[in-house]
């Protein structure tokens, strides 16, 4: 049976943006598994020595939760992007087996990390969900790899829109910020776009 995973940021001992995780792996269950299944995520008891700061929960499941571990996370720096196309990759659900993304990845040459094209299309980088920016308006691809609990959060709340972006549209705007769910507006890393690279 194949596992799926949720990353969820724990911060100061409390778990965040909880109902949309566990939105998003019923969805999955039930897209995956044809079946409905409930999933009671705050029964999981935070370890003492990670009540404090940054922390990220990782659970592997399926039809129920397979198992859960807790590590102390720091954002990576990121400061340029290649250019990698695929038109054949599919992530649609938060898959354990991460293969293909990890092949992407292994051709960023001195980049430290990749945007995905597919199609034409500007999709996610290896590991996060993309906001454009042009001068004051933040939107993310309307057609991402994965749709993310923090990118759906942020939709919800009026902070950023949904746009078709295509490869040759990325040089109009200013800057492109990665989130996930353990980056937010507000620490996640900042990319000019004049770093991004073919």
């Amino acid at each position: 049976m194949c596992q799926l995973i949720e990353a969820i940021k724990v911060e100061n001992g409390k778990f965040c943006n909880i109902d949309y995780h566990i939105n998003r792996m019923k969805l999955s269950s039930r897209r995956l598994y044809h079946r409905d299944c409930d999933f009671n995520l705050t029964s999981i008891l935070i370890p003492d020595k990670y009540i404090e700061g940054l922390v990220k929960l990782r659970i592997v499941y399926n039809l129920s939760i397979i198992s859960h571990t807790f590590e102390n996370y720091s954002i990576k720096k990121i400061e340029s992007l290649k250019i990698i196309r695929d038109d054949w990759i599919n992530y649609d659900l938060k898959y354990e087996d991460r293969s293909e993304i990890i092949n992407l990845y292994s051709k960023r040459a001195n980049c430290d990390d990749i945007i995905i094209i597919k199609n034409g299309l500007v999709t996610d980088s290896s590991y996060s969900n993309l906001i454009f920016i042009k001068g004051n308006d933040y939107f993310t691809p309307d057609k991402p790899l994965l749709m993310g609990t923090k990118r759906q959060k942020l939709i919800d709340e009026g902070k950023i829109k949904t746009l078709s972006i295509l490869e040759k549209d990325i040089k109009k705007f200013d800057f492109v910020l990665l989130i996930n769910s353990m980056m937010d507006l507000d620490n996640c890393p900042i990319i000019l776009t004049e770093q991004i690279y073919n």
